[in-house]
């Protein structure tokens, strides 16, 4: 017996509707709690709902809503692709690796920013009692 049929597989429609799913899993608190209570969630009670004024709360918010449409995004897309030909799954599987990868880099970059220089938006972090 060869060794390909004692390993177990996952087909390229699967792993497209396993991240669907999973895309969809991640969105859920915020439409259970809204946004405020997503980020209280997130901040382990540092951010408070009614603390969600000026600029840098406003950026906040906004970046929470832009993270929850392409989590929806990325959902339709995986799933709208699970039931196409297996050279257009492997694209997207491929693409969603990238953005995956991308993100994996930004937040090591940003967080030896964080402990390697403050920047205005390290300060504004703290003050807003993100980063204690």
């Amino acid at each position: 017996m060869a060794l390909s049929y004692m390993i177990p597989s996952v087909t390229p429609s699967n792993a497209l509707k396993a991240h669907a799913i999973i895309s969809i899993l991640f969105s859920l608190p915020v439409l259970m709690s809204g946004v405020g209570g997503f980020l209280e969630i997130i901040s382990d009670g540092a951010v408070k709902s009614a603390q969600m004024k000026g600029p840098i709360a406003q950026l906040l918010v906004h970046i929470t809503y832009v993270d929850f449409v392409k989590n929806w995004y990325v959902s339709a897309i995986s799933w709208m692709c699970a039931s196409k030909a297996v050279t257009v799954q492997k694209m997207v599987i491929k693409i969603n690796l990238m953005m995956d990868l991308f993100s994996f880099v930004k937040k090591v970059i940003l967080a030896l920013q964080l402990k390697l220089e403050p920047t205005q938006l390290h300060q504004d972090l703290f003050h807003l009692n993100l980063l204690n």
